[in-house]
């Protein structure tokens, strides 16, 4: 799978990081996974804060990551979620 980690800024409380994730095909991955994987892995202020699961990134003609387009559909789903996320 892909993992893409992101910075967003929260009014509220700061900077969040929040992680993107799109699963391999056939493969099941939960959140508490995601964080059990970072926290074995990462320094504790690099674990995610939110997780995202999509189905894939999005991508311009030459294959990267579009991050503008990556940052505003992760405020839509987050905001879903969680109504502190601007």
């Amino acid at each position: 799978g892909r993992i893409k980690d992101i910075i967003i800024k929260d009014d509220i409380t700061g900077e969040k990081i929040c992680t993107v994730c799109v699963p391999v095909e056939g493969r099941y991955i939960t959140e508490v996974d995601v964080k059990a994987y970072a926290k074995e892995n990462l320094s504790s202020y690099m674990i995610p804060d939110k997780i995202l699961f999509t189905q894939k990134l999005p991508r311009g003609a030459t294959g990267k990551i579009r991050k503008k387009e990556l940052v505003g559909m992760l405020k839509s789903e987050l905001a879903k979620k969680d109504k502190k996320i601007i």
